[in-house]
């Protein structure tokens, strides 16, 4: 399931933390024109560039609610 981000929407990238698309760009990657999302860490200012194709496999996800959470220290605090 790919999802589609656009300029401003936050990101969790799993290996660095949320992130902020920056922009969506062409880059040229091992000979081909390919679509990237360019994504500016918030925690450290690093740039990182994902070519959207690729979003499922790098585990790029939405940031999830307050509400879920929550949801989520509910079950992690169940024995």
């Amino acid at each position: 399931m790919q999802l589609s981000f656009k300029v401003g929407d936050k990101a969790v990238y799993p290996a660095h933390g949320v992130g902020e698309v920056m922009g969506i760009e062409k880059r040229e990657i091992l000979g081909q024109k390919q679509d990237v999302y360019v994504l500016k860490i918030l925690d450290n200012g690093m740039k990182i560039m994902i070519p959207t194709d690729k979003v499922d496999s790098v585990g790029l996800r939405g940031v999830i609610s307050r509400k879920k959470v929550k949801d989520v220290y509910k079950v992690l605090k169940e024995k």
